[in-house]
């Protein structure tokens, strides 16, 4: 069991990209894996790039743990004390976890959050969820439906992942895939600690001046006005043109806007 007092975070599964410069954890959103980064990672290879699949997703363990934010970042520690990583960037629900991982680690000097699920309360992310993936809106419509699909998924995982590149024409396969990796106690209690647990004041309150967003004018999961409410408490907000998949559909905007946000 994960998560009681005195356990040791499982390891988790991590993808490295190495480079000559300074070292970046990448972090994927909520049914994401390291997989979400693979168009913007040979974008940024003067870096050397620490990419895990996070607590209950892709190709890492997946305990009963409570899934919140200080599970998160108590599974990343010990990958962060090892590869002394310069920067954090996160995508979606990862941003959350990265403005985790800065306020405990001081050897984290900035941050760069990529369309970020940053809301001020679980009232306005619920009235934001019109626009998010379709699991996301079942769970906080129809919980107990989405439970019993999400176990069902996990049952037939192994005959799914092969046919979900055909459901999922706009990812790159290795990313549909992945998608279906996670159970729905680590899917339900992330949404539920980190995506609408209303961090996002407390934690910009803290640490906003080492962060940098950058969001797509098109984001319909969190819409552009929501973020321009933290503009005032982060070093920059950076809008381009792109939606909530913008790791995917913008890469080269992506890229640039982070390497320009740890550069400067």
């Amino acid at each position: 069991m994960f998560g009681r007092r005195g356990d040791r975070p499982a390891p988790l599964a991590v993808t490295v990209q190495e480079g000559t410069g300074a070292t970046l954890l990448l972090l994927h959103g909520l049914t994401g894996s390291a997989a979400s980064w693979m168009r913007v990672a040979p974008l940024l290879g003067g870096y050397r790039l620490i990419i895990p699949d996070l607590l209950g997703f892709g190709r890492s363990p997946k305990p009963d743990s409570p899934y919140d934010l200080a599970a998160h970042c108590a599974a990343l520690s010990p990958l962060i004390a090892e590869t002394r990583p310069v920067a954090v960037v996160g995508h979606s629900m990862g941003g959350v976890i990265a403005l985790g991982l800065l306020q405990r680690h001081a050897n984290l000097a900035a941050g760069v959050l990529v369309n970020p699920a940053l809301y001020e309360s679980r009232q306005q992310a619920l009235a934001a969820m019109d626009g998010a993936p379709w699991l996301q809106r079942m769970s906080l419509r129809s919980p107990r439906l989405a439970h019993l699909m999400c176990d069902a998924s996990c049952m037939l995982r192994p005959l799914l992942q092969p046919l979900a590149p055909l459901f999922a024409r706009d990812l790159p396969a290795p990313v549909a895939r992945a998608s279906l990796d996670h159970t729905w106690a680590s899917y339900s209690r992330t949404l539920e600690h980190v995506v609408l647990g209303g961090l996002a004041r407390p934690l910009l309150d803290e640490i906003g001046g080492l962060v940098t967003i950058i969001h797509g004018e098109h984001d319909r999961t969190i819409p552009l006005p929501m973020m321009e409410f933290w503009a005032s408490l982060v070093r920059r907000l950076v809008v381009i043109d792109g939606d909530h998949e913008a790791l995917l559909l913008r890469p080269e905007a992506v890229a640039r806007e982070v390497i320009e946000a740890i550069s400067s």
